[in-house]
């Protein structure tokens, strides 16, 4: 190996801090934005963190993370939101942890590109007539490697598979469900909201039946029943294949069924409270 080629291997990523109104009044909590530039893979990407209500107050306490893709769509930011319709996951957070419905928890939100059905998909498949995708890798190897060394170098996180999870939908659960199997051992708990198992002619099902995540991860799963006939029947049957597996209704597998959700994120959004409940709920 060159130097020049060692020193692009180890070189740190670079990082813009991007500065942001006090939106509070929206009750979107507090969000910290950073724009981080890979070294490895040569892209750049705007990742939004939001911090739980205690976080500025106690300064010794550790949390759990909870990354997520589409970053874009994942946060209400007020009127300055890139979309009017989220999963609005910040502010669900602040108000459930407010109450006291689970417990305190970081949310770490990556933006994706034009070019998200490549960077989110794990082979190549066949999409409006072309072939495309596959290049889930090199983002997955961002998150893990990039994204995650320098939130844990900048804000309070625990480590360990106990306390890190990773969830999207679409082909963010596509691709969450391939990291579940390529990173068993770094993400405890997964979600996958109506995921793209379609792609490339359902070989998520084959990529589980030949190489399940072991330990296995704690996994949200779900569907909206006007979602499509096929979405509908790839979701029940990959449910099916994962008790077959030894995954436990209840345990360390949720499936929800939404009857008139359809495939867009104020579904997902309506779905979260469930999800997060299932991985941070507090004891009674």
């Amino acid at each position: 190996m060159t130097i020049s080629a060692l020193a692009l291997i180890l070189a740190p990523p670079q990082v813009t801090v991007v500065k942001r109104p006090n939106e509070n009044a929206y009750g979107i909590g507090k969000i910290k934005e950073f724009e981080l530039t890979s070294e490895k893979w040569g892209k750049s990407r705007k990742v939004h963190v939001y911090l739980p209500p205690d976080y500025l107050k106690n300064t010794g306490k550790n949390y759990p993370v909870l990354y997520m893709h589409d970053g874009q769509n994942a946060f209400y930011l007020g009127p300055s939101s890139p979309y009017q319709v989220t999963w609005e996951a910040n502010r669900t957070a602040e108000k459930m942890i407010t109450e006291g419905e689970v417990k305190p928890f970081i949310i770490v939100a990556i933006d994706t590109s034009k070019d998200r059905t490549n960077e989110l998909t794990h082979s190549e498949g066949t999409l409006q007539g072309t072939k495309q995708g596959g290049k889930s890798k090199a983002y997955c190897e961002f998150l893990v490697s990039e994204v995650m060394p320098y939130v844990e170098q900048n804000y309070r996180v625990l480590k360990g598979r106990e306390n890190t999870g990773v969830a999207g939908a679409s082909f963010g659960g596509l691709v969450s469900l391939f990291i579940a199997s390529e990173y068993p051992n770094t993400f405890g708990f997964i979600g996958a909201c109506s995921p793209s198992l379609w792609w490339n002619s359902r070989d998520m099902f084959t990529i589980y039946k030949e190489k399940l995540p072991n330990p296995k991860p704690k996994i949200w799963l779900d569907m909206g029943g006007k979602e499509g006939r096929m979405m509908n029947r790839d979701v029940s049957q990959f449910k099916d294949l994962l008790n077959e597996s030894g995954w436990k209704d209840g345990v360390n597998l949720k499936f929800a069924y939404d009857a008139e959700a359809v495939h867009r994120e104020d579904a997902w959004a309506k779905r979260f409270p469930d999800m997060i409940r299932f991985w941070f709920e507090k004891p009674k």
